[in-house]
């Protein structure tokens, strides 16, 4: 008589090092999948920043352009993010936007036009830590110039927190 000599299935140890096998492959495709969440979260973050500086700085330089002059009220060289009550304020020639005036409550950038009412420039996923204006006029009048600095930060910390956004530009007031 002949004796069989296959055996069909697997062994114990073959089991135990596929098990093992699929559990790493299964581990390393969910660590892959958790950082591909945590980088989308932090670019949408990073956009969200990015946006809301970008909109800010064009509406501020849009006002800057259109007004004649400065309000004496104006705090220049004061940080209006971290000083309460401090703002930008503009002479415009129209009387139904004059005065404009800037400012940041709870780290929100604020725009009041004449009697009209408040105008929030940057949503509440962000915070302004800095916005100054520096008067860069020259003494002869010749030139009534503006340097508007504008930081915006993610309120999202940790890990996930982008890199603030800071713009820097120069405006030049236009006269009527």
């Amino acid at each position: 008589m002949k004796l069989r000599t296959s055996q069909q299935g697997y062994t114990l140890v073959e089991l135990i090092l596929t098990i093992a096998i699929l559990a790493l492959i299964g581990a390393l495709g969910v660590n892959l999948f958790l950082a591909v969440l945590n980088n989308r979260a932090k670019v949408m973050a990073q956009i969200e920043v990015q946006q809301n500086a970008h909109s800010a700085m064009e509406r501020i330089v849009y006002e800057i352009r259109r007004a004649y002059d400065t309000e004496a009220t104006t705090d220049f060289d004061t940080n209006l993010a971290t000083t309460p009550g401090a703002t930008l304020d503009l002479d415009m020639t129209d009387a139904g936007r004059d005065p404009t005036t800037f400012e940041v409550n709870s780290g929100v950038i604020q725009i009041t036009q004449g009697a009209g009412s408040t105008v929030y420039l940057t949503s509440n996923d962000v915070t302004v830590t800095d916005l100054t204006i520096e008067d860069r006029s020259t003494g002869n009048g010749r030139s009534n110039n503006l340097r508007v600095n504008l930081t915006v930060e993610s309120v999202l910390t940790g890990l996930n927190a982008p890199e603030p956004t800071t713009i820097i530009t120069a405006v030049e007031l236009r006269y009527p």
